[in-house]
């Protein structure tokens, strides 16, 4: 996860996630049928095409990957007064880089045993990327802000003072939000928004923040 949903899943805004199936459906696809984690594809006759199973189960245990750094924190220590070797972006205090010695590692390159958050897999659908909800949209971390109470706006946004996101480029459709939160990570992928793929829903709920 970017450093952003890292937060949102941390406040428990962020209870949904979505990936793009692999391989994705063929185009004609009319629809998919649910068994349990697997799904079936049936074109214009009923015919079966091959399964298309889901990387996870539910019930399953995922740990989130975030960038972070094997650096010391400066001035910073643990409960028993040792240095703290393990620092996470995500956290306020160590945003700035000038608060830690050592280098961020981008996210896709963590290991399981520098991971804090545990997330336990609670639901599993397919859809198209433009199939979600404004509220699903809320669910995948996107934030409504508002400056006067009666227009507003979604984003995300790293600090209350919406100071990474300005008001005037806030869309006011919470879809509209999600969909540059999607181009961002998956256009150049070749699963951008205007290619409608099909994506796994993943819902889940943390269990855990400091590890296993």
């Amino acid at each position: 996860m970017n450093t952003d949903m890292v937060r949102a899943t941390l406040e428990h805004r962020k209870t949904q996630t979505r990936r793009p199936i692999k391989p994705q459906p063929p185009d004609d696809i009319l629809r998919l049928t649910q068994f349990c984690d697997e799904w079936r594809g049936y074109k214009n006759k009923p015919h079966d095409m091959d399964p298309i199973k889901s990387q996870y189960q539910v019930g399953g245990h995922l740990y989130v990957r975030e960038t972070f750094s094997t650096g010391f924190a400066l001035n910073g220590s643990d409960e028993f007064g040792n240095p703290i070797n393990i620092i996470y972006r995500a956290d306020d205090e160590y945003y700035n880089t000038t608060n830690y010695i050592g280098n961020w590692t981008p996210s896709i390159h963590m290991e399981k045993e520098f991971a804090r958050i545990w997330l336990e897999v609670t639901e599993i659908r397919a859809q198209r990327i433009q199939d979600i909800s404004e509220n699903d949209c809320i669910c995948e971390g996107i934030r409504k802000v508002s400056k006067d109470g009666n227009l507003n706006k979604y984003c995300i946004y790293d600090h209350s003072d919406y100071s990474s996101t300005p008001w005037t480029n806030m869309p006011r459709s919470a879809i509209k939000a999600y969909e540059n939160l999607w181009n961002s990570t998956y256009a150049k992928r070749g699963h951008g928004w205007d290619n409608n793929p099909w994506v796994w829903v993943y819902g889940f709920k943390v269990i855990s923040t400091n590890g296993r």
